[in-house]
């Protein structure tokens, strides 16, 4: 047990260090390269299928930042403002997670049982994997479950409102107010 216990967590110390010096080694070197091959990288003619990539995903950020506006000095002047029902959802959203967040990680061993990497499912968990959750940590995770709900009834929503944004530029409905 205890000496098992030692060379685990010497042998995970140890890798851990050798991949961050090997992060850190390659970071350097990236940078030395690039420094030292500036005037060639930028002599580089640009891709332009890879600009056209770039406009096209701008363009969707700013349509995106159009229809989700959340400033109701700006959203007054535009149909495409964000409604509260789904300000409210954002909002309980958020809430949420921020709850679980705080609770998995102030109340860990409320939520979950406290496992090592030297223990095993059979004599920790009594042979079932699913027992690391207790019940505290089963609503936990439910409530969290939730929160990504929220975000995807306003991805959903969003990307409806882009369409319909996209829509009506075509037919000549709206005119666009920003640029940025």
């Amino acid at each position: 047990g205890g000496i098992l216990i030692n060379i685990s967590n010497m042998t995970l110390g140890l890798a851990s260090a050798v991949m961050f010096a090997s992060l850190v080694a390659s970071a350097y070197f990236i940078e030395d390269t690039a420094e030292r091959y500036r005037e060639e990288l930028l002599s580089q003619p640009h891709d332009e299928e890879v600009d056209a990539q770039q406009k096209k995903t701008e363009e969707k950020e700013r349509v995106f930042k159009e229809v989700t506006n959340w400033k109701l000095s700006e959203a007054i002047d535009s149909d495409y403002s964000m409604p509260v029902w789904m300000r409210a959802n954002l909002a309980v959203g958020a809430a949420l997670q921020i709850a679980t967040c705080y609770a998995a990680q102030f109340f860990s061993s409320t939520c979950f049982v406290p496992f090592q990497m030297t223990d095993t499912i059979e004599d920790t968990l009594d042979g079932d994997w699913t027992n690391i959750v207790t019940p505290v940590g089963r609503v936990v995770l439910l409530v969290w479950a939730i929160s990504v709900v929220n975000l995807i009834i306003f991805r959903l929503w969003a990307a409806r409102r882009a369409h319909g944004y996209h829509q009506d530029r075509k037919a000549g409905t709206i005119v666009t107010t920003s640029t940025a």
